[in-house]
């Protein structure tokens, strides 16, 4: 209507208009999702399927087609896990190798403890076991991996 008649009056009535037709379907869809969020209040997987709706993320699934390893190139999706495999389940012990080494004295460190604390407070450092290291530990998956995780660990601890 402003290109026909160029009123700036009929242009602010339209500009006026516009602003609160948007400021309305703000309120809305505020109203909505904040709707959606109390009914799924306690339910985690469901305000995060609202989050990503209003936050426009997508899934991407990239598919890997090919791993190169040196100079081979790997097509095959069993060699491929297995080489995945293979680098996760090595990785910490190459990383620990470039660590210095230190002589852990237990000793010195009982003897700090007791400089620094009350002579009527108890306080000892108990041993550190395999079994222990794996009763600390709360995550399940960490079963499937105890014989990697476990003696790797105790070492570290006890070292």
């Amino acid at each position: 209507m402003f290109k026909r008649h160029h009123n700036p009056s009929v242009w602010a009535d339209y500009k006026k208009a516009g602003n609160k037709a948007v400021g309305m379907l703000r309120n809305i869809k505020r109203k909505f999702y904040v709707s959606k969020l109390e009914q799924n209040e306690n339910d985690a997987k469901g305000t995060w399927k609202i989050i990503k709706s209003i936050s426009g993320m997508v899934k991407q699934f990239k598919r890997v087609n090919s791993l190169r390893i040196e100079d081979r190139i790997i097509e095959d999706t069993f060699e491929m896990a297995s080489e995945f495999n293979s680098h996760f389940s090595s990785v910490a012990d190459k990383l620990r190798s470039l660590l210095p080494q230190t002589n852990f004295d237990m000793y010195k460190l009982i003897n700090f403890v007791r400089s620094k604390k009350d002579n009527n407070v108890l306080f000892s450092i108990p041993p550190i076991t395999e079994v222990k290291v794996i009763d600390c530990l709360k995550f399940r998956a960490l079963v499937h991996i105890k014989p990697v995780v476990s003696t790797s660990s105790v070492h570290e601890c006890s070292s």
